[in-house]
């Protein structure tokens, strides 16, 4: 995995927000860089995603806040994925 700054891999790229969009990406094979996916998600909903990104081979990236995680992507709430575009 590579060392990534968040902020700027979700200023410098495109961005997908929301469980829904980021599902529907994941299975698009080459649709997604990688997904950053909030520690304080819903167990649940992470386990869902990570099986996901290791089934379509996608990186993810563990981000310790959602509320942290809203804001940089410019959002007024928690944000418990994001998936960056190629």
């Amino acid at each position: 995995m590579e060392n990534y700054n968040i902020t700027e891999l979700i200023s410098a790229s495109g961005i997908l927000v929301g469980r829904k969009q980021v599902v529907k990406a994941i299975s698009e094979i080459g649709g997604l860089r990688c997904v950053i996916l909030a520690d304080d998600a819903d167990k649940p909903y992470r386990d869902n995603i990570a099986a996901l990104c290791r089934e379509y081979g996608v990186e993810m990236i563990n981000y310790p806040s959602g509320a942290e995680l809203g804001r940089l992507c410019k959002i007024a709430v928690s944000c418990s994925a994001v998936g960056i575009k190629k």
